[in-house]
C-alpha cells in the first residue's frame, strides 16, 4: 500500500472495520476507494456490513465470481451511509445508487494487478438507459466510427450493423418511456434529450401496431407538425449561426402547429415545455461549440465580432420566439386552450447569451483601446498578455461552475489592463479637445467610445469631459420636450397598415426611446456628478410627460375602435350572418371578401398596444378574437381572390385552352348560382371549412397546371433559343435533333395537364412556338443562300485528256446537275417543313419571302461553272503536242542545228519544273478539281 493509504487508513480505522480485515488487505482497500469516489460519500460516513464483507472476499478470492455489486441504501441513519455488497444483481432496483465491479479473467487478483483484471463501472435510472449510453458515447465512437484495427475491422459478420440496430433500438425504447416498454407514453419525457427523439417518438407511435387507430392519427398529426424542420434538427452543430437563425424561424412556425393541432388530447404543455427546454439546449451546445472553436483571444476583434453577434443574435432569437408564442400567441387559441402559468424563458440560453455579450464587450473594450495606442505603446504596456487569464479557460462554456473561473479571470484581466486605461484616458482627453467650439464633436466621441467609459479607471480620469457631455444631455431632452409641445399630426411617420393613433402612438414610443437613451448615461458613467440629478430629473419629466401623452393617445384609440364596433355599418364589425365572398361591381366584378382590411389592422393595433402594456377593453378583445378566429380562413381566402381576379393574367394567351377545364372548374365555385358562396357564412364554420378547402384546393390544381405549363415554356424556350446558333446549311441533323426534342417537351406538358382533346386545346401553343421557329428558320434560311455555294457537300472531277481533248471527268454537264440537285434540295427545304404543327403553311411562303436570295444563288452558281470552265481552259497550252502532232513533224524538220535541239531540251525541262510547282488538287468553293492525271501524261 502507498504511503497516502497508509496515513488514510491510520486516519480513518472505521472505514474498513465493518470489511474484516482491510487494513490488512490492499485489494480491499482498493474497491473501497473505489466505493466512496464513484458514489460521493465522505469517507466518515461510509459504513457496510459483515454481509458484504463476505461478498467482497468471494469476489476477491473465488474466480467464478465474476460481479461484485456495491449499492447505497436510502434508509437508516442519514449521517451514515450504509453501502451493500453482493455478488450478482438481486440487490438491484431501477434509479438506485449503484456501481459494480466485473473480472475480466479467471486469474487470481492481486495488489499489482487488481486495477488491469477488474472493469469498474455503474448503472443510472435504469439498465436499458445505461446501456444506451454506453453504447452510443463509448463503444459505438470506438468500434464503428473511428475504426481502425481496434474497432469495426475487428467485429465479425454483421456484428457492426447488429451494434449500429441495438442503439436505434434502444433510443427508440428511451422515446417511448421507460415506465412502459412495450407502449407509448407521451407523459414520459425522460427518454427525450435532444429534439430529433421527439420528433422520431411521435414517428415511431404513428406508425405502431401496438397503438390505436385514435393515437396513430394524433401522432400522424404532430408528426406532421414537426415534418418541415425535422431534417434540419439532425446535426445542429454542422449548422452556420444564418442557417440556426432561419432553422430557428421555421421551427416557430412549426411549433405553432403543434400547439395548434386540433387533436384530443392536445399536445401537452408540460412536454412542450420539456421539448422548448431540449431545443434550447440543443441550440446552445450548437452555439457553444461553434465560438469555443474561435481563436477569440489570439484573433482581431474584426475577425470574431460577426461570430460572436451572430451567436448572440442565435440565443436571443430563440427566446424572443419562446417568449412571443407563451406570452402571447398561445394565450389565445380558437383550437385548443391558452397557455397556462408564467411564459418559457430559458435560464440556460439567457445565460450564455449574457456571457456572449461580455465576452463582445469585452473584446471591443479592448479593441478600441488598441486603436487609440500606438504600436509601441502596446509593447512597452505589454498589451499582448493581458488576455492570458482568459485563455486557460472555455470563455462560452457557461454553467454554474464556471462562473468563479470565469470572474477570477476577468479581475486578473482588469489588473493587467490598468497602466494601459490610464493611458488610454490620457489619448481620449487630448482627443475630445481637438475642437473645443464644437460640442457636439464630443458627443460623438463619447458615444464612439462609449464601451471604454463604462471602464472605472477611464471614467475617472475624463470627469470633465463627462461633465460636458451632462450638459449636452441637458440640451438634448430640451429638444426631445420642445418636439412633444409642437406635435404635428402631419409629420407622423409611415406606418403601413396602422392608424393616424397607432401611428401617433409609435411616434411617442420613438421619443420614449429618446428619453431612455438619455436616462442610460445618467443611470451609468455620468451618475457620480454633482448636476447628474438636475439633468435626471429634466428626464423624468420628460418621461412622464411622454407617458401621459401616452395614455391619451390610447384613450383616443380606443374611442374610436368602440365607436366603430357599435357602428353596425363599419365594416370593422364582422357581419357574422352575412357572406363571406361577392364580386364587386365597382371593381367591375372583382371578387372579395368580406372580411375587413381594418378589422386585420385591428388585429395588429391590438397586438402592438397589448404588447406596450395597455389594457384593452373586453370588447374590442371579441373583435379581435373573431377576427383571430376567422383570420386563417380571410387569409387563404383574399389569396384565392387575389388568384382568382388575376387568373387571366396568369395563364399565357396560347396556353389557355390547355389549362381551360380545371379553369372553368375554379370559376364554377364562384359563378354557379348553386354554388356555396353564395350559401356560406361566417357563422357556419363547417360551411366555411369546407369551401375554404375546396376553393383553395381547385385554386392549387389550377396552378399547378400553370406551373407545369409554364415550365415547359420555358424549356421550350431555352431549346428554341438554341436553335438560333445551328446552322441549317451545315447543321441540318441537329435541326432535326432539336426539334425533335422540343416536341418531345411539348408532348410531355400537354399529356401532365390533362387535356381531354390535347391536339385542339394544344394547337394555338404549337402555333405560337411555330411562329418563333419561323423567324429563327428564316435567319438561318438567309444565311445559307448567301453562302450557299461554299458550303454544299464537296463535288470532285479530274482535268483528263480524253479524244484529243481536254475535259473534266465526270463531264461539266453533269457537275451542274449534281450541284443545282443540292441547291433544289436547300432551297425547297421550307416547303416540306412540318414544324411543330401548329402552323405548317407559314414555312411554305419562306421561298417566296426570300426571292431575291435564291436569284443570288443561281447567279453565284453561274459564275462558279464560269471559274471552273476557266480553269480548264488554263491547261490547254499545256496540251498542245497532245492536241496537234503534225505539228510537232514540221517543228522537228525545221531543227537542223543540234543547238536548236538542245535548246528545246531545256525548254522542255523548264515546263516540266513549272508543271510540277502546280497544285494536285485545286478548290473553287464546293468543287475540288484533281490534275494528277493531267499532270502524268504531259
Amino acid at each position: 500500500p502507498s504511503a497516502g493509504c497508509a496515513v488514510w487508513r491510520a486516519g480513518r480505522p472505521n472505514v474498513f472495520a465493518r470489511l474484516g480485515g482491510a487494513m490488512n488487505d490492499p485489494r480491499k482497500e482498493y474497491v473501497v476507494q473505489c466505493i466512496i469516489s464513484v458514489l460521493n460519500i465522505p469517507r466518515e460516513e461510509f459504513r457496510s456490513n459483515t454481509t458484504s464483507n463476505a461478498a467482497l472476499e468471494k469476489f476477491l478470492d473465488d474466480p467464478n465470481e465474476k460481479v461484485l455489486q456495491a449499492i447505497e441504501s436510502d434508509q437508516g441513519d442519514k449521517a451514515k451511509r450504509t453501502v451493500t455488497l453482493a455478488i450478482g444483481h438481486q440487490n438491484y432496483v431501477d434509479g438506485c445508487r449503484e456501481m459494480h465491479f466485473v473480472k475480466m479473467s479467471y486469474e487470481p487478483l492481486t495488489e499489482e494487478n487488481i486495477s488491469k483484471l477488474v472493469m469498474v463501472s455503474c448503472i443510472r435510472t435504469s439498465p436499458v438507459r445505461s446501456l444506451f449510453y454506453n453504447l452510443r458515447e463509448i463503444f459505438l465512437p470506438l468500434l464503428i466510427e473511428n475504426g481502425g484495427k481496434s474497432g469495426a475491422e475487428a467485429l465479425e459478420g454483421r456484428l457492426a450493423d447488429c451494434l449500429v440496430e441495438l442503439d436505434a433500438g434502444l433510443n427508440a425504447s428511451l422515446r417511448r418511456g421507460l415506465r412502459k416498454q412495450q407502449h407509448f407514453d407521451d407523459n414520459d419525457t425522460v427518454g427525450i434529450l435532444t429534439p430529433m427523439d421527439e420528433v422520431r417518438f411521435w414517428d415511431d407511435l404513428k406508425d405502431s401496431a401496438q397503438a390505436s387507430e385514435a393515437h396513430q392519427d394524433r401522432a400522424s398529426k404532430f408528426a406532421e407538425a414537426l415534418s418541415p424542420v425535422a431534417s434540419d434538427l439532425e446535426d445542429l452543430k454542422s449548422k452556420t449561426f444564418a442557417q440556426l437563425i432561419d432553422l430557428i424561424e421555421t421551427m416557430m412556425d412549426a411549433l405553432e402547429s403543434l400547439w395548434s393541432c386540433d387533436v384530443t388530447p392536445p399536445y401537452p404543455q408540460a412536454r412542450m415545455v420539456h421539448f422548448l427546454k431540449v431545443i434550447a439546449g440543443a441550440i446552445g451546445r450548437a452555439v457553444q461549440a461553434k465560438l469555443n472553436s474561435l481563436k477569440v483571444w489570439e484573433s482581431s476583434f474584426s475577425q470574431v465580432a460577426k461570430h460572436i453577434r451572430e451567436g448572440h443574435k442565435v440565443c436571443e432569437k430563440w427566446n424572443e420566439i419562446t417568449l412571443d408564442l407563451t406570452n402571447v400567441q398561445w394565450r389565445v387559441s380558437d383550437v385548443r386552450g391558452a397557455w397556462e402559468g408564467e411564459p418559457y424563458k430559458d435560464s440556460f440560453l439567457m445565460n450564455l447569451a449574457l456571457r456572449i455579450q461580455e465576452v463582445s464587450q469585452l473584446r471591443s473594450q479592448h479593441d478600441g483601446i488598441l486603436k487609440l495606442l500606438s504600436e509601441e505603446e502596446l509593447q512597452v504596456l505589454q498589451v499582448d498578455t493581458c488576455f492570458e487569464p482568459f485563455m486557460k479557460i472555455h470563455a462560452f462554456s457557461y454553467n454554474d461552475y464556471t462562473v468563479p473561473r470565469w470572474r477570477e479571470a476577468l479581475s486578473e484581466y482588469e489588473t493587467r489592463m490598468q497602466p494601459v486605461q490610464s493611458k488610454v484616458a490620457d489619448r481620449l482627453r487630448a482627443e475630445l479637445f481637438t475642437d473645443r467650439s464644437n460640442p457636439a464633436q464630443a458627443v460623438r466621441v463619447f458615444q464612439r467610445y462609449q464601451d471604454l467609459f463604462e471602464l472605472k479607471n477611464i471614467r475617472e480620469a475624463l470627469t470633465n469631459e463627462r461633465e460636458r457631455l451632462l450638459t449636452e444631455l441637458g440640451e438634448f431632452l430640451d429638444r426631445v420636450s420642445h418636439e412633444l409641445d409642437t406635435f404635428d399630426p402631419d409629420n407622423l411617420p409611415a406606418g403601413r397598415g396602422l392608424s393616424l393613433h397607432a401611428r401617433q402612438m409609435m411616434w411617442i414610443e420613438h421619443l420614449r426611446s429618446k428619453a431612455d437613451l438619455a436616462a442610460r448615461p445618467l443611470a451609468g458613467f455620468l451618475k457620480d456628478l454633482p448636476n447628474a440629478s438636475k439633468t435626471g430629473q429634466a428626464c423624468r419629466k420628460v418621461r412622464q410627460e411622454l407617458k401621459e401623452r401616452r395614455q391619451k393617445t390610447f384613450q383616443d384609440w380606443q374611442e374610436e375602435v368602440l365607436s366603430q364596433l357599435d357602428n353596425p355599418d363599419n365594416p370593422i364589425a364582422l357581419e357574422m350572418n352575412g357572406r363571406v365572398m361577392e364580386f364587386d361591381t365597382a371593381q367591375q366584378g372583382a371578387l372579395r371578401i368580406t372580411y375587413s382590411e381594418r378589422l386585420i389592422q385591428l388585429v395588429k393595433e391590438a397586438r402592438l398596444f397589448e404588447q406596450m402594456g395597455c389594457n384593452i377593453p373586453s370588447k374590442v378583445k371579441l373583435a379581435v378574437q373573431n377576427g383571430l378566429k376567422f383570420y386563417r380562413f380571410a387569409v387563404q381566402l383574399k389569396q384565392i381572390c387575389n388568384f382568382y381576379n388575376h387568373l387571366d393574367t396568369e395563364l399565357l394567351p396560347s396556353q389557355k385552352l390547355m389549362a381551360l377545364e380545371e379553369g372553368m372548374a375554379f370559376e364554377q365555385l364562384f359563378t354557379d348560382k348553386k354554388s356555396s358562396m353564395k350559401q356560406v357564412q361566417w357563422a357556419k364554420l363547417d360551411q366555411l371549412e369546407t369551401f375554404t378547402r375546396n376553393v383553395k384546393d381547385s385554386a392549387e390544381r389550377l396552378r399547378a397546371v400553370n406551373r407545369r405549363l409554364r415550365s415547359g415554356h420555358q424549356q421550350v424556350a431555352t431549346e428554341v433559343v438554341q436553335l438560333a446558333n445551328i446552322s441549317l446549311l451545315r447543321q441540318r441533323d441537329q435541326w432535326k435533333q432539336k426539334l425533335a426534342q422540343i416536341q418531345k417537351v411539348m408532348d410531355i406538358t400537354v399529356t401532365a395537364c390533362g387535356c381531354k382533346d390535347q391536339d385542339s386545346n394544344s394547337r394555338p401553343w404549337r402555333r405560337h412556338w411555330d411562329y418563333q421557329i419561323f423567324k429563327i428558320m428564316e435567319v438561318q434560311y438567309r444565311f445559307g443562300l448567301e453562302s450557299l455555294n461554299e458550303h454544299l457537300p464537296e463535288m470532285k472531277a479530274d482535268l483528263v485528256l480524253a479524244s484529243k481533248q481536254l475535259r473534266l471527268k465526270p463531264p461539266l454537264e453533269e457537275l451542274k446537275t449534281s450541284y443545282y440537285k443540292e441547291i433544289k434540295s436547300f432551297i425547297s427545304l421550307p416547303l416540306m417543313f412540318k414544324g411543330l404543327e401548329g402552323a405548317t403553311h407559314v414555312y411554305k411562303a419562306m421561298p417566296d419571302r426570300n426571292q431575291q436570295g435564291i436569284a443570288v444563288v443561281f447567279q453565284k452558281a453561274d459564275e462558279l461553272f464560269q471559274k471552273v470552265q476557266k480553269l480548264q481552259d488554263s491547261f490547254t497550252s499545256w496540251l498542245v503536242i497532245g492536241l496537234l502532232p503534225e505539228r510537232v513533224q514540221e517543228m522537228v524538220d525545221e531543227m537542223q542545228d543540234p543547238k536548236d535541239w538542245d535548246l528545246n531540251f531545256r525548254a522542255l525541262k523548264a515546263k516540266r519544273k513549272e508543271m510540277d510547282k502546280i497544285a494536285d488538287t485545286i478548290k473553287i468553293d464546293c468543287f475540288t478539281i484533281s490534275t494528277v492525271v493531267l499532270k502524268s501524261i504531259v
